[in-house]
C-alpha cells in the first residue's frame, strides 16, 4: 500500500482545462468537460492508503478549494440548464472547500454551489473512477419556472431536486426518479 499523509498536496494552483479533465472533474463534476477555465485551486489531503495493485480501491479524504473560477458549460451544465430552462452561461463556484471522499471507487463529495442561468445550484453524491455519476443537484424553485396560481406560490420557496446519473461525458436527468419526487 502507497501511504499519503494528510496536507496540502496541491497549493494554489491554476485551474486548467487539463486539470478539470484528469482530476477536478472527479471532485466537482461541473467541471467535466469544461470550456474557458479561469481561476484558482488548491487541494489538502488527510491520511490516504491505496493499494498499488489497484489504486482505484484506495480510501482517503480531503478539501478542494477554489479560490474564483468562471468556466464554460460542461456536459453537466448543459443538461441542467436544459431542465432549468436556462441558458448555459458560465457558472461560478463559490469560495467554500468542497469535502470529498474515496471509498469502494468512487469519489463522494459534499455540496459543491455554483450559479448557472442566474440560479444557484448545490450539487452532492459520487462519481465513479470508471465517470458514472449518481449525483443530486438541488435548485431553490425558481418563480420563473412556476408561473402564476395557487400551486406556483405554494412551491416559491421549495427545493427542487434533480437526480443525475449517466457519465461525466453524458450525464442524464433521472426522470423517473425526479417524476417520483412530485417535481416533474
Amino acid at each position: 500500500n502507497l501511504v499519503i499523509e494528510p496536507g496540502t498536496v496541491l497549493p494554489p494552483t491554476a485551474i486548467t482545462p487539463e486539470a478539470c479533465r484528469d482530476l477536478l472533474k472527479y471532485i466537482a463534476p461541473v467541471l467535466a468537460d469544461a470550456t474557458e477555465v479561469r481561476g484558482d485551486f488548491s487541494i489538502e489531503l488527510d491520511r490516504w492508503r491505496l493499494p498499488l495493485a489497484d489504486p482505484t480501491q484506495g480510501e482517503g479524504s480531503g478539501r478542494l478549494v477554489i479560490s474564483s473560477l468562471d468556466v464554460g458549460p460542461g456536459p453537466l451544465v448543459g443538461e441542467l440548464a436544459k431542465v432549468l430552462r436556462v441558458p448555459p452561461e458560465f457558472l461560478v463556484v463559490e469560495d467554500t472547500p468542497i469535502t470529498f471522499r474515496m471509498v469502494d471507487g468512487r469519489i463522494h463529495h459534499s455540496e459543491t454551489t455554483f450559479r448557472i442561468g442566474g440560479l444557484t445550484v448545490h450539487t452532492h453524491g459520487s462519481v465513479g473512477v470508471d465517470g458514472s455519476l449518481a449525483l443530486v443537484a438541488d435548485v431553490p424553485m425558481p418563480e420563473h419556472l412556476l408561473g402564476d396560481g395557487p400551486v406556483a406560490t405554494a412551491l416559491v420557496g421549495q427545493t427542487l431536486s434533480i437526480p443525475v446519473v449517466g457519465t461525466l461525458s453524458q450525464p442524464k436527468i433521472d426522470g423517473t426518479a425526479l417524476g417520483q419526487s412530485g417535481m416533474d
